[in-house]
């Protein structure tokens, strides 16, 4: 009779078995990765990004995610590239959901300076000057999307008559 040994067909087979149990398991679903080109950028330009699964044999993108900054909302981006319009240190988060339905989160930091001068104005104080009083003025400048551009070495030159009309024209 049979005393519990096992045949080498049957440690085989429990072998194979065990293999199969392996490859139906579910697949690592990995971590959700999130990297920019770049940590700094000029508000208005674009920086291109990457959001992938990483596991220890693979990089797969993620088709679907969702990116958000905590400086501005909403933020224009596309699937590759965001384009900040706001100055300012931004914390870019991107969220996207794993084959196991377990939502992953990544992170980044990008820096955005202003962008070239577009307006410059020069508000004068008083508005209107008597002949010997003085009057005190201040320059100040801003890029396409409003952030202030620095314009402290502008140089000013008032001569006598001089006003300031509409658009900044003398």
């Amino acid at each position: 009779g049979d005393t519990g040994s096992v045949s080498d067909a049957d440690a085989d087979a429990d072998a194979d078995a065990d293999a199969d149990a392996d490859a139906d398991a579910d697949p690592d679903p990995g971590l959700l990765e999130f990297q920019i080109e770049s940590d700094t950028a000029i508000a208005g330009e674009s920086v291109g990004f990457t959001v992938a699964w990483v596991t220890d044999d693979e990089s797969v993108p993620v088709d679907e995610f969702s990116l958000t900054s905590d400086v501005e909302t909403p933020l224009s981006s596309s699937d590759d590239s965001v384009m900040p319009t706001m100055a300012g240190v931004h914390l870019l988060n991107v969220v996207a959901t794993d084959v196991s339905g377990v939502e992953q989160t990544a992170g980044a930091t990008l820096t955005v300076d202003a962008g070239a001068l577009s307006v410059l104005a020069v508000g004068v104080s008083p508005v209107t000057v008597a002949a010997g009083t003085a009057a005190t003025y201040e320059v100040v400048g801003e890029d396409l999307y409003g952030n202030a551009v620095d314009v402290s070495a502008a140089v000013v030159d008032v001569t006598e008559g001089a006003s300031i009309g509409d658009g900044n024209a003398l």
